[in-house]
């Protein structure tokens, strides 16, 4: 949840940059970009408080599936589901540390989370940029010139 985690000798931890982690600016990116194309109408000039808290309770229950290091999977099928059950508590303590949270401190979050904007969106495949140029299929030059008005091809003989 935060952007740097140093610790020292004691075992004591130093925490800086809360909500700030580029994992949860990535996730959180995604709640902004369906937004964004949202009419003007669902807009609100409220902060999303509640899109970043359950980006940050995503990535919590994502890193503890693989705090090992390799996916463990849960014994029981139900403590893998991202449920109300599960993540009420902690998306709470989220959510009652983001209320408190200033506007420079918003102003923080979205400028980490600008870097991730667009970043999953589907891009033409250079097969389609290449057609789209008048390349060729393969994104080289077609190589077939203009035919000269004058000259129709009728005197062609095709060799049998």
């Amino acid at each position: 949840m935060w952007k740097v985690v140093t610790g020292n000798v004691q075992g004591q931890e130093d925490c800086q940059g809360a909500f700030e982690d580029p994992c949860i600016l990535d996730v959180f990116a995604l709640y902004l970009e369906n937004v964004h194309d949202l009419p003007k109408e669902f807009h609100h000039e409220s902060l999303p408080k509640g899109a970043l808290s359950i980006a940050t309770a995503a990535v919590e229950c994502a890193w503890k599936m693989w705090s090992t290091g390799t996916y463990m999977k849960p014994k029981q099928s139900t403590q893998s589901q991202f449920s109300e059950g599960l993540w009420n508590d902690f998306t709470a303590l989220v959510m009652e540390s983001l209320e408190k949270a200033s506007r420079r401190k918003w102003k923080k979050i979205f400028k980490g989370a600008k870097v991730f904007i667009d970043a999953h969106r589907k891009r033409p495949s250079h097969h389609a940029r290449a057609q789209r140029k008048g390349m060729g299929t393969n994104g080289c030059a077609a190589c077939i010139e203009d035919d000269s008005g004058m000259d129709s091809g009728s005197d062609i003989s095709l060799m049998v």
